[in-house]
């Protein structure tokens, strides 16, 4: 599979203004292929920065990543799967390679967690 070609565009992304409804908004950002990346989280109101890998062809959201390199190296791993990646339902993206995209996605974001500081008392462990 070639690599994704990368290009700066427009799509339409379901995000939340309120945490509870969502609906398609335009976003713009990198988009390669059946992938856009934009700024931001699907909920609006999250101000963390972070960048959403979408599915451009149906809006929904694959993963929320800390940075946009991230997002794209995730697209490359999900491109070559087994999937109906030009479909605009939904229901008919899923393909053979569906139950994979999972846990490749835990991977991606369990990577990107900041790693977690174990506390001690000093050398020697507690007294």
């Amino acid at each position: 599979m070639r690599p994704l070609r990368w290009h700066r565009g427009t799509f339409s992304a379901l995000r939340s203004e309120d945490g509870t409804a969502c609906a398609l908004r335009p976003v713009s950002g990198p988009v390669a292929g059946a992938f856009g990346i934009y700024k931001g989280h699907v909920n609006v109101t999250l101000t963390a920065p972070a960048f959403t890998l979408a599915h451009v062809h149906t809006g929904r959201s694959l993963a929320t990543l800390p940075r946009q390199r991230a997002c794209k190296r995730l697209a490359e791993d999900l491109a070559p799967l087994r999937m109906n990646w030009e479909q605009t339902d939904p229901d008919r993206v899923a393909g053979a390679d569906a139950e994979r995209i999972r846990f490749i996605v835990k991977d991606y974001q369990e990577a990107a967690r900041p790693p977690r500081v174990i506390g001690w008392s000093g050398v020697g462990g507690r007294r």
